[in-house]
């Protein structure tokens, strides 16, 4: 068999695989070209979060303290990233992204919430009050 002959036989398959990898490479790049769209355009959704000062706020009113009770306190306040299951993570106030497992438990949650934790630490001990 002659190299022209050969050729001949092969130049079908040829064709068919760069068609084949032609439409490979063009979905592909409609694919990334998409998903780069979706991503530019959509907004993730932000959490309706009351601010730091407002819990700190409402948690002095509803446990009745005032100046005089708060002089020698120290106040702490973390936000928390309940998860469905009742677990609690630390949440970065500024990017809204969990950045370590905070410990304990909450009871379960219908719903996946933000929760201010608030802590009034006494001088001389760690407890919070």
């Amino acid at each position: 068999m002659s190299f022209g002959k050969s050729f001949r036989l092969f130049a079908n398959d040829a064709k068919k695989i760069v068609k084949l990898l032609t439409i490979a490479l063009l979905s592909a790049g409609i694919i990334t070209t998409s998903l780069l769209a979706y991503q530019q355009f959509t907004k993730p959704v932000t959490p309706s979060l009351i601010s730091k000062n407002e819990a700190t706020e409402l948690a002095i009113k509803t446990g009745n303290w005032n100046e005089q009770t708060l002089w020698d306190k120290r106040i702490e306040v973390t936000l928390l990233d309940v998860k469905e299951n009742g677990f609690n993570f630390k949440v970065d106030e500024k990017t809204m992204q969990d950045i370590l497992p905070f410990g304990g438990k909450f009871q379960e949650n219908e719903k996946h919430q933000y929760i201010w934790e608030i802590r009034i630490i006494a001088p001389n001990n760690n407890d919070w009050v």
